[in-house]
């Protein structure tokens, strides 16, 4: 039960953190503290757009952080969801313009 609401949970979420994965921020270059957890607070020094509810979608064991193993599932989760861009697209879109 709970696996389906964190999964549904995270497929209902935008991309509020789209920036960690678009400047694919390492682990620990967040953790700043180097408790080898991320806190929203961490989390929000580099992409201040990440919401609570985000965030705790993605912690899976609910200790109110997130471990480097839960970042790591973030973080490939957010890849997945890019849109690939290709010369031919970026080339469509300039046209457009």
């Amino acid at each position: 039960m709970k696996t389906t609401v964190v999964l549904s949970a995270i497929a209902a979420l935008g991309f509020a953190g789209a920036a960690l994965a678009q400047d694919e921020v390492q682990f620990s270059d967040i953790d700043t503290n180097g408790d080898a957890q991320l806190s929203l607070e961490e989390v929000h020094a580099v992409s201040p757009n990440v919401s609570e509810i985000e965030f705790t979608a993605y912690d899976a064991d609910a200790d109110g952080s997130l471990s480097e193993d839960e970042y790591q599932t973030w973080s490939e989760y957010k890849a997945d969801q890019e849109p690939e861009t290709t010369p031919e697209a970026e080339m469509d879109d300039r046209q457009e313009r």
